[in-house]
């Protein structure tokens, strides 16, 4: 599968290592791509990688964790990176209200769902 193989509590310590005295997690999902990994059909792979976003309450709740063991030693912010389309906005904008996010960073990977990174598009 394929994803991140620095682990969210290394990234904290290389930080507080480093001096840092804040940082953004800023996990990445595009809806019209992708489906979430709640949605009641088994995710689709492209490969080993599943085309699936986040799995947002496991997210959240280990941010959550790491910012209670570490809030003495840098602040950990809660990010999220949209990959938007038009018509993936009001899907956007519901999940905004729905998790605490602090940052959200917008990014255009996808027209008319075909990704940039695949050549589909």
């Amino acid at each position: 599968m394929y994803g991140s193989v620095y682990l969210m509590e290394q990234v904290v310590r290389d930080a507080v290592a480093g001096g840092m005295d804040e940082i953004c997690f800023t996990d990445h999902m595009d809806y019209g791509v992708k489906q979430d990994w709640d949605c009641g059909k088994p995710i689709l792979y492209r490969g080993e990688e599943p085309l699936a976003n986040v799995d947002y309450p496991v997210y959240i709740a280990r941010i959550k964790e790491l910012q209670e063991i570490y809030r003495e030693k840098i602040r950990i912010r809660i990010g999220i990176e949209f990959g938007m389309q038009v018509h993936t906005i009001p899907l956007y904008r519901a999940l905004f209200h729905k998790y605490p996010f602090d940052f959200v960073i917008l990014s255009v990977h996808q027209v008319d769902d075909q990704e940039f990174w695949t050549q589909d598009f």
